[in-house]
């Protein structure tokens, strides 16, 4: 039992799954919002979708600098997600109890996923 947490953990630490969660919760945030053509902000929401896997896939094979804005941009979009979570909370729930506490777990794990990767910067495979 015991090995199997540690493998768990392992793969939660790893620089893949935190880019897999961060393009997967971007990517569903931007498609869940005012998306379409009668929304606010179309186009940018659209290079969201495509620049955010880019930039993730970039900072996969470690290009300097798409590894830091992927940093900037896992610390913005998880400490977003852990304020929405307390602000709802705080100021009435507009959503279930279970999808604030899994927006706040997903903010925390995008902000520890971004000191992950900045510590493993200039490490190799």
């Amino acid at each position: 039992m015991k090995v199997e947490r540690n493998s768990m953990l392992a793969a939660l630490m790893r620089r893949e799954t935190v880019l897999s969660v961060f393009v997967f919760t971007t990517v569903v945030s931007t498609l869940l919002s005012d998306f379409g053509p009668t929304g606010e902000n179309t186009w940018i929401k659209l290079l969201s979708v495509v620049i955010f896997p880019l930039l993730a896939w970039f900072t996969h094979k470690r290009y300097l600098l798409a590894t830091w804005c992927t940093i900037l941009l896992l610390i913005v979009t998880g400490t977003e997600f852990i304020y929405e979570g307390f602000m709802t909370l705080r100021h009435g729930m507009d959503e279930s109890l279970a999808m604030l506490i899994i927006k706040t777990l997903v903010g925390i794990y995008l902000t520890w996923g971004a000191l992950l990767i900045h510590r493993e910067r200039h490490v190799r495979d």
